[in-house]
């Protein structure tokens, strides 16, 4: 049934030129727009970068805003998400997450402890996003040694050129499956922004048993096939961010401040207490509950300077201090707490010469964390990073060349003493040819290397919040990467497509390796070994005009697979993934429909389970209220079919599923 609904919606997408051509003598569709890829060192088009890059627009950001980074970007080609629960969705790139990519707000890291365990949220709010950009490839070296994998980055509004009128936007949401409230406000007055949000929800409602069937089975129990509560889902978010611009065109300063407090369960497992045997009553004890609580303080400024007949275009500098603390509670005991500090800072220069663009920049990353509590299975330590880059490219003739190069030296220094130093080469190559009519094709070549993290390196012990002892080892070698890619996009008045096929080749692939998984918690120790991830990713997208209305329509397929050299596989990686969405523009109103699918996964690592297949349906309509135009309702049912939806990119896929149905409403009002 379901191989039949793909087929006819894969024949729906391939007849849409036909019947565009049908309805064109009706109304003429609009072109699609072309988008700039800011986070690219030369800002070309989607359809001209040498990298693969997925871009979402504030406009398509409005009815995802509310949901972590992960969640909301999963529905892109070779993009999945890793969620630990409704608060926590970590983005996995082409099948890699955690230190291999990057998540960036405004150019600069995070600055949070994301990287260190699913269970840890990254600390960024989209409430303030202006674009999410996904970019994939060669262009990711700008911002550290991701050619192999890419990087996430968020552009807020607070980083922007003041408007010459004032501007404000509340936005107020309820959704019903855990009975979440938030709110959210921004207003710009000239040169300054003041900007706050709150969003609070209680047990999340999933449409069945929270462990899978696969894992009862394997406890030998069974449970109730029935609609419940999820137990340790509540979340409480607020934050406030403040921003000022100052300068002129040719020379700009622009200062940013934020605080973002983050309070979430971690469900899906228990802590069992410990009591001593002369207790004279034995008392049965329930689990505890794990809570993360985590605090983050950001300064960023970004000093811009535009020379007028000098050595340089454009100079440009980026300094963050980020100062995060986060405490993981077993009830009403703290378990384990993080408090780190980061100071983050890149120079750039660009300049263009004869038919060659470039940039060349300098990086700095330090980082000091300091951990305390009985269960901190990672010891205190501090890291530091220096790199140097340059980028260059030329379009000349139908042919597009790309060339970047990068050295970094990293160090990683645990409390103790044991100090362990790494230097990294990153260099890639892209070509594409742009003779044929409005399309690209083309491929890149990166080599890549990247240092072992601190987790890698020192973990020893319980990572309460994951449910696991974890062991690093402090003997880990850099980890090296042949990335290879060809592609071919073509664009016409108002349909496009692309397909891309990457191959990533790993010399002493780290990866988290399962030791016992017959006790309590399971342990695990962090292995190297030589591996291969490669993949495929097709999009296509198309607008026509039919019945009054401009109908956009998106295809895209995914496929990743990853196996080691000793014929394992690498654990969490998705299974191929297809979405669908289908809007609809009408003079008073948007109709939208998404559907998601994902194949089951049986292709496992060790101590992992197989993954059953689901389709996610999601259905919306946005209204511009009469006479206020600026006043936007919005009504949305995501997981209108109450499906029971596991990702297998999760690691508490097993034992907590999705939210089922979920009626979401909400109002935006802009003036």
């Amino acid at each position: 049934m379901r191989v039949q609904l793909w087929i006819a919606l894969a024949s729906t997408m391939s007849g849409t030129s036909a019947l565009a051509q049908a309805t064109q003598a009706q109304s003429p569709p609009k072109n699609i727009d072309e988008v700039v890829v800011l986070g690219s060192a030369f800002q070309k088009s989607t359809t001209d970068i040498i990298s693969t890059t997925e871009v979402l627009s504030q406009d398509k950001l409005r009815a995802k805003m509310d949901l972590p980074l992960g969640d909301v970007l999963s529905h892109l080609p070779g993009v999945s998400s890793a969620n630990h629960g409704p608060a926590v969705s970590r983005p996995i790139i082409r099948g890699a997450s955690g230190y291999r990519i990057a998540v960036l707000n405004d150019a600069m890291p995070v600055g949070d402890i994301s990287a260190t365990g699913n269970d840890h949220a990254n600390a960024l709010q989209l409430f303030d996003s202006q674009r999410l950009e996904v970019l994939k490839g060669p262009s990711a070296l700008r911002y550290g040694p991701y050619a192999a994998t890419g990087v996430v980055q968020n552009f807020s509004r607070h980083m922007e050129a003041p408007k010459e009128e004032a501007q404000s936007h509340v936005y107020l949401g309820y959704g019903s499956a855990a009975d979440e409230t938030l709110g959210a406000a921004y207003h710009r007055f000239g040169q300054y922004a003041i900007s706050g949000f709150s969003q609070n929800s209680d047990e999340i409602r999933i449409p069945t048993h929270a462990e899978s069937a696969r894992q009862l089975a394997a406890e030998g129990e069974t449970a109730e096939d029935k609609a419940q509560d999820a137990a340790n889902t509540s979340t409480r978010s607020h934050g406030m961010t403040g921003s000022a611009v100052f300068g002129t065109q040719a020379t700009q300063l622009n200062l940013r401040v934020e605080n973002l407090d983050m309070h979430y369960g971690v469900p899906g497992h228990a802590h069992e207490e410990e009591h001593d045997e002369d207790d004279e009553e034995e008392e049965e004890h329930g689990s505890e509950a794990v809570r993360i609580e985590l605090d983050s303080q950001t300064l960023q400024a970004r000093l811009t300077h535009r020379p007028n007949g000098q050595a340089v275009d454009r100079l440009q500098a980026d300094v963050s201090l980020v100062r995060y603390a986060q405490d993981e509670m077993e009830g009403a005991s703290l378990g384990t707490q993080f408090e780190q500090d980061s100071l983050n800072l890149r120079l750039e220069a660009s300049k263009d010469f004869a038919d060659w663009q470039s940039l060349f920049g300098l990086s700095l990353q330090q980082v000091d964390l300091t951990t305390a509590g009985d269960e901190a299975f990672l010891p205190s330590s501090d890291s530091q990073q220096i790199g140097v880059f340059g980028f260059a490219t030329r379009s000349q003739n139908n042919w597009v060349q790309e060339y970047a190069l990068r050295f970094d030296q990293a160090e990683a220094e645990k409390s103790t003493g044991t100090k362990i130093s790494h230097d990294l080469t990153n260099a890639s190559f892209g070509i594409g040819y742009t003779g044929f009519a409005n399309s690209l094709i083309g491929g890149s070549a990166s080599h890549a290397q990247r240092a072992p993290a601190r987790v890698e390196l020192f973990a020893n012990g319980v990572h309460v919040a994951a449910d696991r002892q974890e062991t690093g080892d402090a003997a880990l070698k850099r980890e090296t990467a042949l990335a290879t890619e060809l592609y071919i996009r073509r664009q016409w008045d108002t349909t496009s497509a692309r397909a891309s096929v990457f191959h990533n080749d790993y010399e002493d692939f780290i990866y988290l390796h399962l030791t016992n998984g017959n006790v309590d918690p399971k342990t695990y120790a962090y292995r190297q070994e030589d591996a291969t991830l490669r993949g495929l990713e097709l999009q296509a997208s198309t607008r026509l005009t039919v019945l009054a209305a401009t109908w956009d329509a998106t295809l895209g397929v995914t496929r990743t697979q990853a196996k080691l050299a000793n014929g394992q596989r690498v654990r969490s990686i998705p299974p191929t993934q297809i979405n669908l969405g289908l809007a609809a523009d009408y003079p008073s109103f948007r109709l939208a429909v998404d559907v998601e699918h994902a194949n089951q996964q049986s292709k496992l690592a060790a101590g992992e389970l197989a993954s059953d297949a689901f389709t996610k349906l999601n259905i919306s309509a946005r209204w511009p209220v009469p006479q206020t135009p600026s006043l936007v309702v919005t009504a949305a049912l995501r997981n209108a079919t109450d499906e029971e939806v596991r990702h297998h990119t999760s690691d508490l896929k097993d034992l907590l599923p999705e939210a089922g149905r979920d009626l979401r409403l909400s109002l935006d009002y802009r003036f």
